[in-house]
């Protein structure tokens, strides 16, 4: 439901279910257009290749702040593994042809909130340059 983080908003409600980002059950959602019939699929990632998620800092607020859903507080604590072990399909998919994966190549500096305009406009054309490089490279594996 839109960005609606734990603890820094709140859940959304619609149809009378409280909904929060649907990152924290599927962060990299690869394996759900596979099941929808998408063979090919480009995948674009905010972290560069060799990245491995570690387990949060805050499952133990989690515990408390959301006793009431122990199924959200089992999916954060998870959260890291479930990450990583999307990482490694996205990479045997990659390997296999079947994705195109685009990457920052170095850290992209910022957290996962931020104010900063600059931070956030460089970010944002650091992305546009890389686009614009690897189309002919992305054009090519479309056409295979």
């Amino acid at each position: 439901a839109s960005s609606s983080l734990p603890i820094v908003s709140r859940p959304v409600e619609i149809n009378g279910q409280l909904l929060l980002d649907g990152g924290l059950t599927d962060s990299i959602p690869l394996q759900f257009m596979q099941r929808k019939g998408y063979s090919k699929n480009i995948v674009i990632l905010t972290r560069p290749a060799g990245y491995r998620k570690k387990p949060s800092k805050f499952t133990g607020i989690m515990r408390i702040l959301y006793s009431r859903y122990p199924g959200l507080v089992k999916s954060i604590s998870k959260r890291h593994q479930m990450y990583n072990t999307q990482l490694d399909t996205i990479a045997a998919c990659e390997q296999a042809g079947n994705c195109f994966v685009i990457r920052p190549d170095s850290p992209l500096n910022i957290g996962y909130i931020s104010h900063s305009k600059h931070k956030m406009q460089a970010i944002y054309q650091n992305g546009i340059d890389k686009a614009q490089n690897i189309i002919p490279e992305l054009l090519n594996w479309w056409e295979k």
